[in-house]
């Protein structure tokens, strides 16, 4: 029983031996582990503190963000305005192109009128010139056919005096005969 309880002891001791390096190897690890966990604790504050940091900026972008938004529907609204007045304006500027096509066309079919009229006026004006050239040919004609007239008229005259001047020479004549 001695050897046996000497055994047992000695397994006592043994595990007493184990059980306490176990113990110490125990300790050290739950040490290591409540440093660990410290670092842990402490690596969740700064987590922590940075998942808030993070939260109020997140936040912040948020309402950066609906701003944003805002101003692009605002920019396009506007782009949308200034996109309309832009296919107003070439629909005005085609407008006025083509109006100033037609015009242009206009312009030659008139440019080409006037020049057909000022060719007509031209022969117009040397026909006329021709015609006053011969009307004044014919007006002096007149003039001098009047003068003649008036000459021939002054001759007839004269000769229609002389004609009573003789008739009233002959009067005379026939009369002194018998009162001579």
């Amino acid at each position: 029983m001695r050897i046996e309880y000497k055994r047992k002891n000695d397994i006592c001791k043994n595990l007493e031996c184990e059980s306490k390096k176990i113990e110490i190897k125990l300790k050290t690890e739950i040490e290591s582990l409540k440093e660990t966990v410290t670092k842990l604790e402490n690596t969740n504050k700064e987590i922590q503190c940075q998942s808030q940091a993070l939260h109020v900026e997140n936040l912040i972008l948020k309402k950066d963000l609906d701003r944003l938004q805002k101003q692009i529907k605002i920019t396009n609204h506007q782009s949308n305005s200034c996109i309309i007045r832009l296919n107003r304006s070439l629909e005005n500027n085609d407008k006025l192109k083509n109006a100033l096509k037609y015009s242009e066309v206009e312009e030659k079919e008139l440019k080409i009128q006037i020049k057909d009229l000022q060719e007509e006026k031209k022969l117009t004006i040397n026909h006329l010139r021709k015609q006053l050239s011969e009307l004044i040919q014919v007006f002096k004609k007149q003039m001098l056919i009047v003068d003649n007239l008036k000459k021939q008229n002054a001759c007839l005259l004269a000769v229609g005096q002389l004609k009573l001047a003789k008739e009233d020479f002959s009067r005379l004549l026939d009369q002194k005969p018998e009162n001579l």
